[in-house]
């Protein structure tokens, strides 16, 4: 069973921000919106900071601040200027920042400045001719993030007992020659916790399909898809998902498809309401762009595995990558305190945690020159 987040800090004055909008900028001026959500007891205000990280932001805007209540959430946004020189293609990397006086919980915001994005799908989810379904999914007018419909796997009903149902795109889309790709939706669900789950699942050239990794998934439990993202629990409100496929172009080939499926897989106890997905887009930047790298710190992406851990938990680069810079780990438990510190040498770390105390625990890994990047864990022996 996953430990209840919220009830794990139920003693901080703490808030979880989470960055949405899209993967693509547009213009030189914009905002970062965000969800902020209190999960502590404790009273005190909360402060949302954006920081500029690569070298090509201009200018952000003036931190907010939020006095919530407990469970209670609100949104917003924080503006920013981009350098004029900056080219079509480049990265721009931000931290969303979480202040509550004493601690700071930095989440890191990666977009790509492309006035020429191009959706190659748009699919507002009233119209079922893009996919090819089994008998259960289908379209549904009980809820929708934009009007008349939304697609659901079992419309006016809760969904079937043992059941493992996909709707899936009819044909390939050809991505062939880009350079970055991202995958939009917006969703909620009612999913038996910890048992039952949904996926959306990515197929490269015809091969199998893959699921996909996003801000609002969970890894599976031992009774779904061990340790693989998916959906579960309670969404009650629409919640935009937002995932980067950039890892599945191949740039230099002669041909590259993507294929697109969600996924909704039960057991014979509970059954609720389900999955829902709405004005689903695929937007993608060509490959004939002149895209620079932006000089500045170098962000790398982090996993923790096994999460949950008991007696020991492996903190490791993905994608090959090696630290070309001075840096360091550093554990803290929910009170904030450091609990562990160490200079970060080859690509992983391995933490021995047998005699640590249960609870959520977060890293992070920061140095002079490189984005600090946060994450974290579970120890439940």
């Amino acid at each position: 069973m996953r430990m209840n987040l919220t009830a794990a800090h139920l003693i901080l004055n703490y808030g979880e921000a989470i960055a949405s909008g899209d993967k693509f900028i547009k213009e030189q001026q914009g905002q970062i919106l965000f969800s902020l959500r209190k999960t502590g007891l404790m009273d005190g205000a909360l402060k949302v900071t954006l920081q500029p990280v690569s070298t090509n932001i201009a200018a952000t805007g003036p931190p907010l601040n939020f006095g919530l209540f407990h469970l209670e959430s609100v949104t917003g946004s924080l503006p920013f200027t981009l350098k004029p020189g900056i080219h079509n293609g480049d990265t721009v990397v931000f931290n969303l920042i979480v202040d509550n006086g004493e601690y700071a919980w930095p989440q890191e915001v990666v977009r790509i400045y492309s006035p020429t994005a191009t959706p190659v799908v748009s699919n507002p989810g009233d119209d079922m001719s893009l996919w090819s379904t089994s008998t259960d999914w289908g379209l549904t007018n009980e809820d929708y993030f934009s009007s008349p419909m939304s697609t659901t796997d079992s419309p006016y009903s809760n969904y079937f007992p043992n059941n493992f149902t996909d709707i899936t795109m009819k044909y390939p889309v050809d991505v062939t020659g880009a350079t970055a790709a991202a995958l939009t939706f917006w969703a909620k669900w009612d999913i038996e916790e910890d048992q039952d789950y949904a996926q959306v699942l990515l197929s490269v050239n015809g091969a199998a399909y893959i699921p996909l990794c996003g801000k609002y998934s969970e890894p599976g439990t031992y009774s779904q898809d061990f340790e693989a993202p998916l959906y579960d629990g309670t969404q009650s409100y629409w919640v935009k998902e937002e995932i980067d496929l950039g890892e599945y172009l191949a740039p230099g080939s002669d041909s590259t498809h993507f294929n697109i499926s969600f996924r909704l897989v039960t057991d014979p106890s509970v059954q609720a309401d389900g999955f829902y997905f709405d004005d689903l887009a695929l937007t993608v930047l060509s490959g004939d762009v002149t895209a620079t790298t932006a000089a500045g710190p170098v962000g790398f992406d982090v996993i923790s595995r096994p999460n949950p851990a008991s007696d020991a938990i492996v903190l490791e680069l993905q994608d090959g990558q090696v630290w070309n810079q001075e840096a360091e780990w550093q554990v803290f438990n929910a009170l904030g305190v450091e609990v562990f510190r160490q200079k970060a040498t080859g690509r992983s770390l391995v933490l021995d945690t047998i005699n640590w105390n249960e609870g959520i625990y977060f890293y992070q890994i920061s140095g002079d020159k490189i984005t600090r990047k946060g994450g974290r864990f579970i120890i439940a022996h």
